[in-house]
């Protein structure tokens, strides 16, 4: 501690004094002040927070900007007023489809900064909660033409965690590995395995794959290499924060034009009660 009060940190190094019989007769202690190192740290933390902020901004522009845009093209044309029929209801299409989009963007931000709504944590089969989730999205698949398989144990897979949240990254690595097929179609797997100490959910699809060099930046926000208009990028990025809301860890496996194997490790509940999980 400083004279001022003020707490110093140091990192000490103690070695042993021997004489010629090797026997102890005293310490050294070498101090060294951590002080500008800490300082260092700290700019550097804040560097980086700064830097991800501004790609996080950046993402969060283009993504809005471009909606905002065609909004304000199809505005101006009704408001010049010379437009026949059919043409205004294109731009009323326009306007509507583009705030939907706009409000999709903002809502999946909201979604993926809210790491305190955590729920109250119950005993889940996440078998049930990945049955589910498969079944509020069925009818994409089938307009996909995409086959979507399912793979679940005939027991219960009991986990700790709130079924609202835990089916959002369910959705979206089934319509991610949905929309990574050609137009002719493909098959997808949904797969719920025990493996203790984890729950394990695989998303397993045959479609184009994922580039080497793009792999590192799957789960960043706003990374995307779907079309302007069909993804925000923000869909892996959901599924990394609430699984590690969860205690779990997601990874994923793939190379280009080979199939790809999402997988979601979650903490398997083996205490009390574990048995009789909620619905």
């Amino acid at each position: 501690m400083s004279r001022t009060g003020r707490w110093i940190p140091v990192a000490w190094v103690i070695s042993a004094m021997r004489d010629a019989n090797q026997k102890p007769t005293g310490l050294v202690a070498v101090g060294r002040d951590l002080t500008e190192r800490r300082q260092f740290e700290t700019q550097l933390i804040r560097s980086e927070k700064l830097a991800a902020l501004g790609v996080l901004a950046g993402g969060i522009a283009h993504e809005v900007r471009n909606p905002l845009a065609v909004v304000s093209s199809a505005a101006q044309l009704l408001l010049e007023g010379r437009l026949d029929s059919a043409t205004r209801r294109v731009c009323e299409e326009k306007i509507h489809q583009n705030v939907q989009r706009a409000s999709g963007v903002i809502e999946n931000l909201l979604r993926f900064a809210r790491q305190s709504d955590r729920g109250e944590r119950l005993l889940l089969d996440l078998a049930a909660v990945a049955r589910d989730a498969a079944d509020r999205i069925a009818n994409q698949f089938k307009l996909s033409r995409v086959e979507l398989a399912l793979e679940f144990p005939s027991c219960a897979v009991p986990i700790r965690g709130t079924s609202g949240l835990l089916q959002q990254p369910v959705m979206n690595l089934l319509l991610n590995a949905a929309n990574s097929m050609p137009e002719t179609g493909g098959r997808v797997t949904l797969r719920v395995s025990v493996h203790p100490p984890h729950a394990v959910l695989q998303v397993v699809d045959t479609g184009c794959g994922i580039p080497t060099a793009d792999l590192p930046k799957v789960f960043d926000p706003f990374f995307t290499t779907m079309p302007v208009g069909k993804g925000t990028g923000l869909g892996l990025s959901i599924c990394y924060s609430i699984t590690k809301q969860h205690g779990g860890g997601i990874d994923i496996a793939s190379e280009p034009d080979q199939e790809t194997v999402v997988t979601v490790r979650l903490p398997l509940d083996t205490g009390p009660g574990s048995g009789e999980v909620s619905p």
